[in-house]
Parts: C-alpha cells; sequence; structure tokens
C-alpha cells in the first residue's frame, strides 16, 4: 500500500490535476470556472452523472471499510446516497457496479493527493515546476488479477464516447494519478444502463510516464499563465461537449464566452 498527503483545506481555486483535459483538449474556460465556482447540474445529463459517480464513489467506500461492507451491503448504500434517477436506470447502474466490483477487489477509495505527490520515474518532482496548489482526487485503487489498478468511474451516454485504449494512454488524467500514487496501470470504468460494463484499462511504462509528466507540466505552467493573464479559450463550435446537454456553464457563455470571462479575471 502507499501513502498520499490528504488535502484538508482547498486552495482559494481549486487547481486540479483531475480536470486538466478539460483544459488541454475541451475548453480553457470551462476549466477556469470550474476551478473558481461549485458546479450546479443544469441538465438531466449532468444531474444523471453527478448521481451515478456519488452512486460509484459511495459503493467503493462501503467496500473499503474496515471491516469491509458485503457487496449487497455496499449496493444497498450506493443506492440510498445517489440522488434522483429517472425510470428504472439507478438499478441497472448497480448491477453493472455490482459486475465490476465482482471482479475487482476495493482497496482504498476517494484520494486526494496535493501536487509534492507528483513525481516521475526518473525523479523530477512537480513541485519545482508549478507555482500554484495543484490537487487531484483517485476515485479508487482496486486489485484485479494483475495487480494494482488506478480507477476514474465514468458515466457516458453511449460506446462511442468511451475512450479507447491507446487514447486512454494519452489521458492527461490516468497520467497525473500514476504519476502521484507511483502505479503504472490505470483504468477508466465506463458506467452505461444499456450497455455493458466497459472497463479500458492501461500500463504505463516508465519512458511512458516521464512523457506524462512533460505534457503536463506544459499544460499546468499554461493553465498557471492564463490566471496570470487571461485569454482563456473557449471550445470550438463543434465540439460535443459544448452545449446545454454537458456544459454547466452553457446557460451564461452560450459557446461564446461573453458574459462569464470576468468571472475567471485576475484570480
Amino acid at each position: 500500500m502507499f501513502e498520499l498527503p490528504v488535502l484538508t483545506r482547498p486552495p482559494r481555486l481549486k487547481h486540479s490535476f483531475s480536470r486538466i483535459s478539460t483544459f488541454a483538449e475541451q475548453c480553457e474556460l470551462r476549466y477556469a470556472l470550474d476551478a473558481v465556482m461549485p458546479r450546479t447540474p443544469s441538465s438531466p445529463e449532468q444531474a444523471r452523472g453527478t448521481h451515478v459517480h456519488a452512486m460509484a464513489e459511495a459503493v467503493a467506500r462501503e467496500l473499503c471499510r474496515e471491516p469491509p461492507s458485503g457487496l449487497t451491503a455496499a449496493l444497498e448504500a450506493g443506492a440510498a446516497v445517489a440522488g434522483p434517477i429517472e425510470g428504472d436506470t439507478k438499478d441497472l447502474y448497480l448491477s453493472r457496479l455490482a459486475v465490476f466490483f465482482a471482479a475487482h477487489l476495493p482497496q482504498r477509495g476517494s484520494i486526494e493527493f496535493w501536487v509534492d505527490a507528483l513525481r516521475a520515474p526518473d525523479g523530477r518532482d512537480a513541485q519545482k515546476f508549478l507555482a500554484r496548489p495543484w490537487c487531484g482526487k483517485v476515485d479508487l485503487v482496486a486489485v484485479d488479477g494483475e495487480g494494482q489498478l488506478i480507477c476514474d468511474f465514468k458515466t457516458v451516454s453511449g460506446p462511442r464516447n468511451m475512450k479507447t485504449a491507446s487514447q486512454a494512454q494519452r489521458s492527461l488524467q490516468l497520467g497525473s494519478y500514476c504519476l502521484a500514487t507511483g502505479q503504472k496501470r490505470a483504468a477508466f470504468v465506463y458506467l452505461h444502463p444499456y450497455h455493458d460494463l466497459t472497463v479500458v484499462k492501461v500500463k504505463f511504462s516508465d519512458g511512458e510516464l516521464n512523457k506524462m509528466f512533460d505534457r503536463l507540466v506544459v499544460y499546468c505552467r499554461t493553465a498557471e499563465k492564463r490566471w496570470e493573464t487571461g485569454g482563456w479559450s473557449v471550445a470550438p463550435p463543434d465540439h460535443p461537449l459544448c452545449s446545454s446537454k454537458w456544459c454547466p456553464w452553457w446557460s451564461s457563455c452560450g459557446g461564446t464566452g461573453k458574459g462569464v470571462a470576468e468571472l475567471v479575471a485576475g484570480l
């Protein structure tokens, strides 16, 4: 087992390794808005994702207790904390979680870490490169037939929204979690009520993690510069996540950034 610093008092801004892929791949302005204000779901799709993620975290938390709850009791605890999920889909999501936890033994859930935990295999320390108090949160560390596995739960609208193994291999989110925990195996756990459970697993070499460290530092330093100078870019208009369905800031931003950019100026 490994030990990580516990995030006891969040910084003024939440500079999140967990969301750096939003900055790098989706929308810089959304990344900034997420950092300064709590997100409130503004569509049924966003609310469902929030509730299902809370349910998955609760199940994992029960299974990581000492002594651990049984799977049936853990699933009941997950159902109890989840908010309203339409129709019979709550039970379907729970069945997907049951399949996952039948094959993966939970060790530790909801692991929060600071920038000082992030180190490259070659010994470089992210704290020497970054000026702000970056942090992150790992959903779960589990064990399968090959050893420890860093897991991140995702809800998706369908298979087309799941990352392939090659895309997951380049994920800044999974890479940051492995760099922070010293692990080399990670997975996206995709939950959908009408499709089978999909677990996309990857394994990083030391060389790949050193390159991932380089990419993380570049994007994080660019984000730090934006906080000083402004100029946050917005997602292109054809980006699939730039819509009222998937972005909680859409009603104010409309995909242009006007009316909300000033909320993150000078922080």
